[in-house]
């Protein structure tokens, strides 16, 4: 399923491709309420009749919201991004931590996340964020994984408050 420019996927408008393969293409576009660019993937047709494929793009939507609310309770962390539709990806800061101490610090409790840039260094260095921490989840993930995960910030948060 190819998508000419100045077709409209929701709110999105497209641009231009920036690539395709066997998960889908991905398109530049033009998210026409917020006036920004944006980043569209477009699952092959048959994905779109798979049940079991729609089921796991349901249970991380489902995770990430359950993620999100439980990191919205913790004082001085703060959520990069709330876009809607988004994937299941978290990306946060804790006031008063580096995002590289941070993520050491959640690892010491068996948590792993990605820190850094995440191919974002212009936007970052725009905005003065030196480093943030990623939490991906993906369909196997529990909420109780979720629940631990949480326990792991609040600790850290105590921890360096």
């Amino acid at each position: 399923m190819s998508l000419a420019p100045g077709t409209n996927v929701g709110p999105y408008e497209i641009v231009a491709v920036l690539g395709a393969g066997g998960m889908g293409e991905v398109y530049r576009a033009t998210d026409t309420r917020l006036k920004r660019d944006v980043a569209v993937k477009v699952l092959p047709e048959a994905f779109a009749g798979d049940s079991d494929r729609m089921a796991r793009f349901q249970r991380e939507a489902e995770l990430l919201a359950h993620l999100t609310e439980e990191m919205r309770g913790i004082d001085g962390l703060r959520i990069i991004g709330n876009a809607a539709d988004k994937a299941a990806v978290v990306s946060f800061l804790l006031e008063g931590a580096h995002g590289h101490d941070l993520a050491t610090l959640l690892d010491l409790e068996g948590m792993a996340v990605r820190s850094g840039h995440h191919c974002a260094h212009p936007l970052m260095q725009f905005y003065g964020v030196p480093a943030t921490c990623r939490a991906s989840l993906a369909f196997y993930n529990t909420h109780d994984e979720i629940e631990a995960f949480v326990a792991a910030l609040r600790k850290v948060r105590k921890l360096l408050s």
